[in-house]
């Protein structure tokens, strides 16, 4: 199992230190990834500087809506495969 080490992101304005055993890189590139969703949702005319938990829970909501949909694609082709 590899090492873990600290690593500092910043999301939404906000920082973050994660210990996590996966490179700067790769977290990096999540990091950016959950700002750029809360940015789409800010974008619906929610405010940014009191509705940051509302912003937050709604960016997870979809992450998570595509991510159910994605398993749910991928269950169905290894179905269709195994069939």
């Amino acid at each position: 199992m590899a090492d873990s080490k600290m690593i500092s992101v910043n999301i939404y304005g906000q920082d973050y230190m994660l210990k996590s055993e996966a490179d700067q890189t790769y977290i990096t590139s999540i990091a950016k990834f959950v700002e750029e969703k809360m940015k789409e949702i800010e974008q619906t005319g929610l405010d940014s500087n009191s509705q940051q938990l509302k912003i937050a829970i709604l960016a997870a909501m979809n992450i998570a809506d595509e991510l159910l949909q994605a398993k749910d694609s991928k269950d169905k082709i290894v179905n269709s495969i195994e069939s």
